[in-house]
């Protein structure tokens, strides 16, 4: 064959490209070793073929398994290495949750390379994962680590003060992933972090030691009944992004009283799937206030907190240049809703409301969201069409004009009964369309599966026929 007589570096660049190939399906090197003799001995020793590793726990089941992971690692040479180890079934009760010993074993051999790992992914039962042990070599490379645990029952996770495992202690990678366990871990060095069913004592703990961290995703925080650690307040100093979710009611307002985030630049704070907990916008107020932070982007459900008390953070949102605000309360909730916060009113024409009836008592230093540049709303409800155009129209704050710098405007209304919808008004539509500058996407549907109704279209198309129902009368 022409291809055999290439020189060996060119046929090695041919199978990298083969094996790594971004834009498609990886492929097993081992493949290039069945084809003849001369691809097997240039992809053997080809150590940039075998830096990447994934086992299923099908793949680990025998002797020859861990003979094979010893002998595809020892060809990567001195390179960097990328290995997931995963579970296919995580609720396989086989074994009734004792670890077969050849599960320990292909750790084993993990193990004895974590020098050269780069990012390491474990997606295992939980009862594999609390008896790894230690690892037999320090891991400087590690960027990347990933732990996920799979459990007969979630409930043994959520015991106060679960142990920590030691395996990865003395290891600092910059990408943490964590689902479901408690690692013990040099927190210094991390820049990004995700934890999913955490207690908020681990998060407390963690936070009080990654002075690096600079994005944090944190989901279903809870409280576990740990016993607590007393911190000052807890300062990340260059911390920008974090999304939380709770899911109970006392760990917010743990979590608010504990932390500062003088960086932060953007905020998701919600409950859990929009559960039905029932926040206090104080503890918000408390973190806000504390953190002082230059915020430019929030994420927040307004069903979350208390009736109308959406308004009393807005002077806190001065530098906000994007606001995404979700209302779904529970079916239960519906009838505590008959009105949207003032909220709305107010951020479209402050003067029309009286100043006894503001939660601040004297006028804010600064207009109401002055650098809004987009706004985004979506509920189970109709949304107050009027006052729409307040939010891009020229205001005035003590006497002194200005205009947000608003772009896009995006409304969803997704309500049981449309006809509970109301048309925009035609009023309303000729005064948006005076503000060329802005995208507007207001659009309702009664099922997410039936796709969005364009409501500015459905409102010009019922003014349009109702003005030629009119003609034809006259």
């Amino acid at each position: 064959m022409l291809f055999d007589t290439l020189p060996v570096e060119i046929i090695s660049i041919v199978f990298i490209f083969y094996v790594h190939h971004e834009k498609k399906r990886s492929h097993s090197p081992l493949i290039l070793g069945r084809i003849c003799r001369r691809w097997r001995q240039v992809a053997w020793s080809t150590p940039d073929l075998w830096t990447a590793l994934a086992i299923s726990t099908e793949r680990a089941t025998l002797p020859t398994h861990i003979q094979l992971a010893e002998e595809w690692l020892s060809r990567a040479g001195t390179l960097p290495l990328s290995i997931s180890y995963t579970s296919d079934d995580c609720y396989d009760t086989a074994f009734g949750w004792v670890v077969p010993e050849v599960y320990k074993q292909m750790f084993e051999v993990l193990g004895r390379y974590s020098n050269r790992w780069r990012s390491l992914s474990l997606s295992l039962p939980s009862a594999l994962l609390e008896v790894l042990g230690t690892l037999s070599r320090p891991s400087p490379m590690l960027h990347y680590l990933s732990v996920d645990a799979f459990w007969e029952d979630y409930d043994h996770f959520r015991i106060p003060n679960f142990p920590r495992i030691p395996t990865f202690s003395k290891s600092s990678p910059k990408v943490v992933d964590i689902s479901c366990f408690k690692i013990a871990l040099d927190w210094t060095a991390v820049t990004e972090l995700r934890i999913e069913l955490v207690d908020i004592a681990e998060v407390l703990f963690i936070l009080q030691t990654a002075s690096n961290l600079r994005e944090c995703k944190l989901e279903q925080v809870s409280d576990h009944w740990s016993t607590p650690t007393e911190y000052d307040l807890i300062v990340c100093p260059i911390l920008k992004d974090l999304s939380i979710t709770f899911a109970d009611r006392q760990s917010p307002v743990q979590f608010c009283d504990a932390i500062s985030l003088p960086a932060l630049t953007r905020l998701s704070y919600r409950s859990f799937d929009d559960w039905d907990l029932d926040f206090s916008m104080d503890d918000l107020l408390t973190f806000l206030t504390q953190s002082s932070c230059p915020l430019k982007k929030l994420i927040i459900n307004e069903a979350d907190f208390e009736r109308g008390s959406l308004i009393s953070v807005a002077p806190l949102l001065s530098s906000l240049t994007e606001l995404h605000i979700s209302f779904f309360p529970t079916s239960s909730d519906r009838s505590d809703y008959d009105e949207l916060d003032v909220f709305y009113h107010i951020l479209a024409d402050p003067a029309q409301v009286r100043a006894h009836s503001l939660p601040f008592t004297s006028s804010p230093t600064q207009p109401l969201l002055p650098y809004l540049e987009a706004f985004h709303w979506s509920g189970n409800r109709p949304y107050p069409w009027e006052t729409i155009p307040g939010l891009v129209q020229p205001l005035s704050h003590n006497r002194l004009p200005y205009t947000r710098p608003l772009r896009r405007v995006q409304i969803y209304c997704a309500e049981t009964d449309i006809a509970h919808i109301s048309y925009i008004p035609k009023q309303i539509l000729q005064k948006l369309l005076e503000f060329e500058d802005v995208e507007y996407e207001l659009t309702v549907s009664q099922h997410e599966s039936q796709g969005k109704l364009d409501w500015w279209k459905a409102s010009t198309d019922e003014w349009n026929e109702n003005a030629s129902r009119s003609g034809r009368v006259d």
